[in-house]
């Protein structure tokens, strides 16, 4: 007989390793995207997007898309949020902000791009994004396959957190979760 004990410490350590154990996954085939996106998928014909896959060179690096007025306007209507900073009295509000950055390559298009507190986009999210940016321009042969899969609550459009994998064709690779809180909060 197993105690309830070893029970729940077996249970422990299957939820930690099914947490990163198995690789993010976004191979549902894709028509009409751009290069370096290579996948991703929605919950609806224009439903907000549960992943997003791109193969990532050097070729692909600064040839990304910035957003416009009417990819903001888009993002804004998925329930982009904002607020007024209590002592500075700034506007602290979402971006229109890219699962695939453009700086790696990623398009302006509505599959890539989600309401995105401003703190976290110009911040972890551009780390990130740096990361993988530095990894390939150190090796130019190498490439990056990233994965993003948006975490949401419930039916709300605007992403509570991004989970991220990426792995390098020289073996190395990183996997974690970025916040996205509504604003003015940081994004730790």
């Amino acid at each position: 007989m197993v105690s309830s004990v070893t029970y729940f410490g077996i249970i422990s350590l299957c939820l930690i390793l099914n947490a990163f154990g198995s690789p993010l996954k976004c191979d549902r085939p894709t028509t009409a995207v751009k290069p370096p996106i290579t996948n991703y998928a929605r919950d609806g014909p224009e439903g907000r997007v549960t992943c997003i896959k791109a193969v990532i060179k050097f070729e692909h690096l600064g040839k990304g898309e910035s957003t416009t007025s009417a990819s903001r306007k888009y993002v804004a209507s998925m329930g982009s949020a904002w607020a007024i900073h209590p002592t500075t009295f700034r506007n602290m509000s979402d971006d229109a902000g890219h699962l695939i950055g453009n700086v790696l390559g990623g398009p302006r298009d509505s599959y890539n791009l989600i309401p995105q507190n401003s703190n976290c986009n110009r911040g972890a999210w551009r780390a990130v994004e740096s990361e993988v940016k530095h990894k390939i321009e150190n090796n130019k042969n190498v490439s990056v396959t990233f994965v993003v899969q948006p975490i949401y609550d419930g039916d709300n459009k605007r992403p509570i957190a991004l989970e991220f994998e990426w792995k390098a064709d020289d073996g190395t690779s990183r996997r974690d979760k970025i916040p996205n809180p509504l604003p003015p909060k940081s994004c730790t």
